[in-house]
């Protein structure tokens, strides 16, 4: 599905897509998502990585101050998407992990 600013999906069909950059590498899965803060609700990246599904289940904050983890949840930016599907998520040319 192309991507287009008027579309209207829901966050689930994101969720456990693969992610795969333009020349088919895979990246991760996603396993959350930040949405903007204006009250609009848009999704503006996705999150991937095993941090991310710490994040996931609420247990991200615990864990990160138990092994004095720093790094935060990896992140895709949603302008890094060129489309998404049934089974993955397809980044547009130039962005590599």
């Amino acid at each position: 599905m192309k991507l287009e600013n008027t579309t209207t999906r829901r966050v689930e069909e994101l969720m456990s897509k693969r992610i795969i950059t333009a020349c088919g590498k895979m990246v991760g899965h996603v396993f959350d998502i930040e949405l903007s803060r204006d009250g609009e609700y848009r999704v503006t990246a996705l999150m991937y990585g095993q941090k991310s599904l710490l994040y996931r289940l609420h247990i991200y904050e615990p864990v990160a101050r138990a092994f004095r983890l720093k790094q935060k949840p990896k992140t895709i930016p949603w302008e890094a998407v060129e489309y998404f599907d049934r089974t993955v998520v397809r980044l547009k040319p130039g962005y590599e992990d």
